[in-house]
């Protein structure tokens, strides 16, 4: 029964009959409700576990109709910027040691409060030009090249 088409359909969207209908083919249609709209998320959820059901695995060809709206626009957008989308993602939840960790938050300190206040002096008192040497001969004083170092490491042990 589990991971069974059937149970899939109906723990994602509801009961045969009452939320959903099979119209063959591997197609299925919603029921409207009572007021002939489309039953939300929330109409079925008591019927239905919904998107984290254990159960739902269905195959590629699934297709309920009609598409949403919403749906369509999804899709439209899939195509749109599908081509954009890199093939590897990096995981955002790199892990530093103890040591690194350490290191950061003591550079990080005083490297962050003078990226602060030089953003609001370039911003206020323009003159980029004019002070970007000592602006990085400064932030290499505050242990630039150390963080980015430990940044690196982090990188390279983690993005695989």
């Amino acid at each position: 029964m589990w991971y069974d088409v059937d149970t899939s359909i109906q723990a994602l969207y509801g009961k045969f009959e009452d939320h959903v209908t099979s119209l063959g083919d591997g197609k299925f249609q919603m029921v409207p409700n009572a007021e002939g709209k489309d039953t939300t998320y929330a109409d079925r959820s008591y019927y239905c576990p919904g998107n984290d059901s254990l159960a739902c695995v269905l195959p590629d060809d699934f297709v309920i109709e009609p598409r949403k709206q919403s749906l369509l626009e999804k899709d439209a957008a899939g195509e749109l910027y599908g081509p954009y989308i890199p093939e590897k993602v990096y995981n955002e939840m790199w892990y530093a040691t103890t040591e690194e960790s350490e290191n950061i938050i003591n550079y990080r300190t005083d490297f962050d409060s003078y990226l602060d206040q030089m953003a609001a002096d370039f911003i206020t008192k323009g003159d980029v030009d004019g002070k970007w040497d000592s602006y990085i001969q400064n932030l290499n004083n505050l242990n630039m090249p150390a963080l980015l170092e430990i940044y690196q490491g982090i990188y390279d042990r983690n993005a695989q």
